[in-house]
């Protein structure tokens, strides 16, 4: 009987190792398959446009809300760092100048998500730390490349060194095209041959001690470059010279007129000298003795040279004429009648001289829509003042040049109908140019089954191409 259970005891404990080998293999087996897919799914790729950032289980330990912690903070810092290689990447300039490098941190990027997924968090945050630094760094030096270039280029420009400047300058403008130093800079270079034409027009002006023709050369210097300090200074000294030797002849004609008592032209000689604006006490003395003579002649005399320099369409005198005459005249009417309408077209003359002086400014519409009441005021004087019109009528061209029709061109998805409210239809389509004066538009568009789109659109003169898209893509 004794033999009869050991042998029992001794097949118990070969069930129970058979058992226990049987669960030991099931337990490797499950092992090495939960380590066959968390390979495959770990070498899956993610975009990190498209990622998101998984949450890892932590053990229930003592440590757990410090490692959430660190976890969350370093899920942040993925983020900013996401968000600032796309900013780059965004930049077609830092891209094009090298691709490379922007593709590297692309995959540095990569990296760091495949050790976050991995969780492993150290060196998910160190990947981190080095891309933020080589991002920081890749700005300075794009900026530090085209900022470098430029500045070399002003140096050689600065040193009437064109052909290097133009180098320079066009490789800064490679790197980044819309750099404005560099933009103002290529103008300048490419007016540079032009200039020196005009330059050698100013020599041979002085040689023929021209003023006038040095005066028009240097203005046109100007036009084309206005930081030349060099024809700034010399434009004043003309201007100076010309002001002086303009006065000293009315002065003259002035004096001379006096003797012969023609006291009209005295007096208008005398407003011209004083309008040069270097006058003298030459001029206080001498209309001190035409005021005398005028005052002694009474008020008829007044009125006739009042009426010659009205048919003379100059108003400037009959202005000072009339101030001066109605302290001693001043029941007037004729004297009150002239003074008022000497103002009226003084101040006319001057708004519309405003525009003409700066007619870029009416590529703006509000200016160009206040040119035109200033010139529907001043309508009524032109029948007074030959100038006046003539400047009328100069306007009006430039108005009228101001608002010539500009290219729109209008994108869309082709299956968007689009209008331009008030004006007309323009259609589905992808891209279509169309004609419209400067102002300011609204653009309609609508498609079955969305909600219809209404865009604000101005249009004016500018340097870039005016393009606008409208698109109904949100459904109903």
């Amino acid at each position: 009987m004794s033999e009869n259970l050991d042998q029992q005891i001794a097949s118990d404990r070969a069930k129970k190792k058979s058992n226990i080998i049987k669960i030991s293999a099931l337990s490797v087996l499950v092992a090495i398959v939960l380590m066959v897919v968390y390979a495959v799914l770990s070498n899956i790729p993610h975009s990190p446009e498209n990622r998101h950032i998984p949450e890892v289980s932590t053990p229930d330990n003592r440590n757990e809300t410090i490692v959430n912690t660190d976890r969350k903070s370093l899920q942040k810092t993925l983020n900013e760092v996401k968000k600032k290689l796309e900013e780059v990447s965004n930049n077609q300039g830092i891209v094009n100048w090298q691709p490379e490098t922007v593709d590297a941190m692309q995959s540095a990027l990569d990296l760091s998500y495949d050790y976050y997924a991995g969780s492993k968090y150290s060196e998910a945050a160190s990947e981190l730390a080095k891309l933020e630094q080589d991002i920081g760094a890749l700005i300075r030096e794009y900026g530090n490349a085209f900022e470098s270039l430029h500045s070399q280029a002003q140096a050689k420009f600065d040193d009437n060194q064109i052909e290097n400047a133009n180098q320079l300058n066009t490789q800064a403008l490679s790197i980044n095209s819309n750099y404005t130093p560099a933009v103002q800079l290529q103008k300048r270079i490419d007016a540079y041959p032009q200039i020196q034409r005009l330059y050698e027009q100013v020599r041979v002006a002085e040689v023929e001690k021209n003023l006038r023709k040095q005066r028009a050369a240097l203005q046109k210097i100007l036009a084309l470059d206005a930081h030349r300090q060099d024809a700034k200074r010399k434009l004043a000294r003309v201007d100076l010279v010309m002001k002086g030797k303009e006065y000293a002849k009315h002065l003259s004609e002035a004096v001379k007129a006096y003797d012969n008592k023609q006291y009209g032209q005295a007096q208008a000689a005398l407003a011209l000298a004083a309008g040069v604006g270097s006058g003298g006490p030459e001029i206080e003395t001498l209309q001190l003795k035409i005021d005398s003579v005028l005052n002694a002649q009474g008020a008829s005399s007044v009125e006739r040279q009042i009426t010659v320099f009205t048919a003379a369409d100059e108003w400037q005198t009959v202005k000072i004429l009339s101030e001066k005459a109605l302290k001693d005249y001043p029941d007037n009417q004729l004297i009150q009648g002239a003074l008022l309408s000497a103002n009226q077209i003084i101040v006319q003359s001057n708004k519309l001289e405003t525009y003409l002086a700066q007619p870029a400014r009416l590529s703006d519409t509000n200016i160009r829509s206040r040119a035109r009441n200033d010139i529907v005021q001043t309508e009524s004087l032109t029948m007074l003042s030959p100038k006046l019109q003539q400047k009328v009528t100069q306007l009006e061209v430039l108005v009228q040049q101001e608002n010539q029709p500009l290219e729109v061109t209008i994108k869309s998805d082709n299956r968007t109908f689009i209008e331009v409210l008030g004006v007309g239809v323009v259609g589905e389509t992808r891209s279509k140019s169309i004609s419209l004066k400067p102002g300011a538009y609204q653009l309609k568009g609508t498609r079955e089954g969305y909600r219809t789109k209404i865009i604000q659109l101005v249009v004016e003169k500018s340097d870039s191409p005016i393009v606008v898209t409208i698109e109904c893509s949100e459904r109903i």
